[in-house]
């Protein structure tokens, strides 16, 4: 059983890597970053934001940012990727009735939604996550 089927066949959900120095720019998935052994510096939005051992950093899908990681020792990153809609199906399972979801279960309600801070707001909630998040 698929269940997502429009997921892009290279599509990895998670990024475990280390490196003492990387950049990278553009747009990017509803993402959530943490870092170790040092920290990676984001653009994104208005502001800049240095992400480390502790905190984590909450990207928008379709979010413009840069990271930078300039250090003498290798950084490990862990970065989970959402597919796309993923915060959008988790959101309608939580606001419409178990009588729809069986009577409709894989239409999208229409229009957009924060998902980013839906997850933020989960992630606070349900496990004291602190988590900066970015809007677009």
């Amino acid at each position: 059983m698929t269940l997502i089927p429009n997921r892009p066949r290279n599509f990895l959900p998670i990024l475990h890597a280390r490196s003492g120095r990387y950049f990278w720019k553009g747009q990017g998935a509803l993402s959530i970053k943490t870092f170790r052994n040092g920290r990676a510096v984001y653009e994104a939005g208005h502001g800049h934001f240095a992400v480390g051992e502790g905190s984590y950093l909450l990207l928008n899908r379709g979010q413009e940012y840069s990271i930078t990681i300039e250090a003498e020792a290798p950084v490990e990153s862990f970065c989970i990727f959402f597919p796309e809609q993923m915060a959008e199906e988790v959101y309608r399972s939580l606001v419409t009735s178990e009588e729809k979801l069986l009577d409709d279960p894989i239409s999208l309600k229409p229009g957009p939604i924060d998902s980013g801070r839906i997850l933020c707001d989960s992630l606070r909630r349900n496990f004291g996550f602190f988590v900066e998040t970015v809007s677009i």
